[in-house]
């Protein structure tokens, strides 16, 4: 699902055999760290930015994981959801999936919006 759809199939171990590969090229000397980092890079610049193009086919998949809410408008549809991890900019709150008014899963800060830069730290999805 999701990368699958867009023909990544990043599950398969070949990808880290490629990698591993590479990695054992540089410590026998056959190649340099700056040139597999280079090549590294360049392929995981190509799948982000074909992966940004493609984001319908993610959010698609996403949605099967997500339970969608018949709620209406003027409930509060803001569900906290499982902790994401801890807030990057207050470093006190935890960051959690939210879904905002508009329906749209989120992950935010539990401290907004006392604190008010946190909202920076929003990723929709």
């Amino acid at each position: 699902m999701g990368y699958d759809d867009m023909g990544y199939e990043l599950w398969k171990p070949y990808l880290r055999s490629i990698m591993e590969n590479d990695m054992k090229e540089v410590s026998i000397g056959h190649k340099s760290k700056a040139e597999v980092m280079t090549t590294c890079l360049q392929q995981m610049k190509a799948c982000f930015l074909d992966a940004r193009l493609n984001k319908l086919k993610l959010m698609e998949a996403m949605a099967v994981f997500f339970e969608r809410s018949d709620r209406s408008v003027g409930e509060d549809i803001r569900a906290v959801g499982e902790i994401v991890r801890l807030c990057g900019l207050c470093h006190e709150s935890n960051m959690v999936l939210k879904k905002n008014r508009d329906g749209n899963f989120m992950v935010g800060c539990l401290g907004f919006p006392q604190v008010g830069s946190l909202v920076l730290e929003t990723c929709y999805l």
